[in-house]
């Protein structure tokens, strides 16, 4: 097991990054002449978290990329999910099954089912991932995660529309990579870079309002999407009943958070697929979420501050800074 070094702050200690064995350095030989050897080297000394709807495909997608990267370890923890319609198959159909077909993916590392409740154990991840969560479980996830220091992402994937929400705390320094022209051989220079992440509940709390007419209005849907999944204890389906109260809530929640702008027929497009499952948007989104991952537990490139979202009707990701302002 690597070495554990204490942090300054008082918080979890962190798993410092590990010379790699000879099988990983050949097995990540084209990753680590892409991103370098210090990043691999910390991705070997990485503990990632998925929780939620395990089974689903975006879940699959993320885990899979997470795996391949080359991370210490994979916890899993299944979430009850009353919104899913269907058996999803890719890696598997059980968190049985999907944990042989990673093991067997990349033997190198260690994967694991995490008994709930899971919220104590967070700190000993480098990464939260929540996929498909209720509001309320993922607020009580992004609170034991704040209190522990552990970047939290949140997402799920519904129909034609998908997104991942970033809360990294308040501080989170990463390297960044910069050309420069007038060096030699259009050298680059790295540099240390901070960047502050809102919290998630804050993002939840904030009103609108900071929409133009470019906007995707992903956090809209996202907001609107869960909101209806909290009132109605499963996702909208096709039908006018529900187009007609996806439409009737988005109304009301942009009046109470004082929108600007709102964008009413995107609403009834995303309610009427919101309980479909498309592979190719599972597969988008989680292999962006799977990138910002690798981004976070590396520490090199910037992830996205602070929502990514895909809408397949446009072909379109798109990014957000939602929250409060400032």
């Amino acid at each position: 097991m690597p070495a554990q070094e204490d942090r300054p702050d008082g918080q979890p200690p962190v798993t410092a990054p590990r010379e790699l064995t000879g099988e990983e350095a050949a097995l990540y030989d084209r990753q680590i002449r892409l991103w370098g050897l210090e990043a691999q080297r910390k991705l070997a000394s990485s503990s990632v978290l998925l929780a939620g709807d395990v089974c689903s495909l975006t879940a699959q997608e993320l885990a899979k990329n997470v795996l391949l990267a080359g991370v210490m370890r994979l916890g899993l923890v299944e979430y009850d999910d009353k919104y899913k319609k269907a058996p999803r198959s890719f890696l598997g159909d059980s968190v049985p099954a999907i944990v042989q077909s990673l093991k067997e993916m990349n033997p190198l590392v260690n994967v694991q089912v995490i008994e709930k409740p899971c919220l104590e154990v967070v700190k000993q991840f480098s990464v939260v991932c929540a996929i498909g969560m209720s509001r309320k479980e993922e607020l009580l996830m992004t609170e034991a995660c704040r209190a522990a220091e552990v970047p939290f992402l949140a997402g799920r994937v519904a129909g034609v529309i998908g997104w991942v929400f970033l809360d990294l705390g308040d501080e989170y320094s990463y390297q960044k990579s910069e050309s420069n022209a007038s060096g030699p051989h259009d050298s680059a220079s790295v540099s240390m870079k901070t960047a502050s992440y809102c919290s998630y509940k804050a993002a939840l709390d904030a009103n609108w309002g900071r929409e133009t007419a470019r906007s995707a209005f992903g956090w809209h849907v996202a907001y609107t999407l869960q909101e209806f999944a909290s009132r109605h204890s499963r996702l909208p389906s096709a039908d006018e009943t529900d187009v007609k109260l996806m439409t009737e809530l988005y109304a009301e929640l942009s009046e109470s958070k004082k929108s600007k702008r709102t964008n009413t027929k995107l609403i009834e497009r995303v309610a009427n697929t919101a309980s479909a499952i498309l592979g190719p948007v599972c597969a988008i989104v989680g292999g962006m979420w799977g990138r910002e991952v690798i981004k976070i537990v590396s520490g090199k490139g910037e992830p996205l501050n602070n929502l990514f979202f895909f809408n397949a009707e446009t072909s379109a990701g798109s990014v957000e800074r939602v929250g409060p302002p400032g």
